[in-house]
């Protein structure tokens, strides 16, 4: 297996554009405004994925994404998939970062030579705002003079060894309640984490670890259990791959926007206090056209709870574990960043102790984060299956 990216469709960019162009000039118009979920077009080329085989072979490529939606892509490829072939897709977010979404091929069809329109459902609905905003939308990214960035507090921690990019974060910073602390190296972030309270730490990519551990790793062996988000000038797929399991809350690149900074640091410091009792709501929940959405995440969210639940009667570690890390990649983007947070702390403990009942404290207080959330007035939601349907009655990605 080759830890490269090939070029799947033997295309200038230009032509990768107008090839999928010319795919949405044949399209049919059809009225989606009664579905709870619709795919919007969203034309991005040389975006990373990995292909498992049905036959466990595994192949990564760079393709050309043709549309999006809670429930899958499609995208255009230089090649056959075979359906129920696994897939992970790594989206680029709103925020500047790359965000793994994992899924199945439900279609495959050929377009000219080589090259097929490929469907994908994802195996856990996404929050589709966190990599395209429509028109007529309230976007995730907000206005950086918004009464947002007056309600951020708590303690930042920045990593650095130039201090240029902290001072800036200062300025963008300087209309909210967050305290900014700064370090150069691991070891004084490492004091400043065992003599204060730091909920958030920014760390930047070029600071060095100590032989075969990184800085992440240094950091969090430190006992820090906050979001960490890497700052980074750019980051393929697979650097993002291993800062994740690294313990990476997240990636920003720059340069990136006052608003997206805003933005993420909210994300990030949205109630991360996973110990209190009161009801955890969506940060989407105000938002119309996701209402559904979050009420469907609500029913997904208690489904996993009981399979957690199940593994820890039966000491299945494997099953917890990965209960874990579908909560950790869902809670932020449905607007429950507590989810996410509390589910990265156990899955944390969990790869540390290889053990249930060494990690038993933060799985119950993730399952206790679980029972708090709720959504605020959402109606029923539509049928899971609808989000899933495409103009043509057909799966997402399908365009026959």
């Amino acid at each position: 297996m080759s830890d490269e990216y090939i070029k799947s469709v033997r295309l200038s960019e230009a032509n990768q554009r107008a090839l999928l162009a010319e795919m949405e000039s044949n399209v049919r118009s059809v009225d989606e405004s009664n579905r709870s979920d619709h795919r919007a077009v969203c034309h991005l080329v040389d975006i990373p994925v990995q292909v498992t085989h049905p036959d466990g072979g595994v192949a990564r490529f760079l393709i050309c994404l043709r549309n999006i939606s809670s429930g899958g892509v499609s995208f255009v490829h230089g090649g056959f998939l075979y359906p129920s072939s696994q897939v992970i897709v790594q989206m680029p977010t709103i925020w500047g970062g790359i965000e793994s979404i994992t899924g199945r091929v439900i279609n495959c069809r050929l377009i000219s030579g080589q090259n097929h329109e490929i469907g994908i459902r994802f195996d856990k609905p996404a929050d589709r705002r966190r990599y395209l905003t429509l028109a007529g939308e309230t976007p995730l990214d907000p206005d950086p003079d918004s009464d947002e960035c007056n309600e951020l507090s708590g303690r930042l921690l920045y990593v650095d060894q130039k201090f240029a990019d902290a001072k800036l974060v200062a300025f963008h910073l300087k209309d909210s309640r967050i305290t900014l602390e700064t370090a150069a190296t691991c070891e004084e972030a490492i004091e400043q984490i065992k003599s204060s309270a730091i909920d958030l730490i920014m760390l930047s990519s070029e600071v060095p670890g100590d032989g075969e551990d990184s800085a992440i790793d240094r950091i969090r062996n430190a006992g820090f259990k906050g979001p960490l988000v890497v700052v980074a000038n750019s980051m393929d797929a697979k650097q993002y791959e291993l800062m994740g399991a690294a313990g990476a809350f997240t990636v920003l690149t720059k340069p990136y926007s006052p608003a997206s900074l805003i933005a993420l640091l909210s994300n990030c410091l949205q109630d991360t206090d996973t110990s209190g009792n009161g009801p955890i709501f969506s940060v989407l929940a105000s938002t119309p056209d996701a209402i559904e959405l979050v009420e469907y995440y609500l029913g997904y969210v208690e489904e996993v709870a009981g399979t957690l639940r199940d593994a820890i009667e039966k000491d299945e570690y494997e099953g917890a574990l990965q209960s874990c890390r579908t909560l950790m990649e869902t809670g932020s983007g449905y607007g429950f960043t507590p989810v996410s947070f509390a589910a990265k702390t156990a899955v944390t403990e969990l790869t540390a102790s290889m053990s249930i009942n060494e990690s038993i404290s933060e799985i119950q207080r993730l399952l206790g984060v679980c029972e708090r959330i709720e959504a605020k007035g959402a109606p029923e939601p539509a049928g899971a299956d609808e989000g899933f349907k495409a103009e043509t009655g057909s799966e997402p990605g399908q365009n026959g």
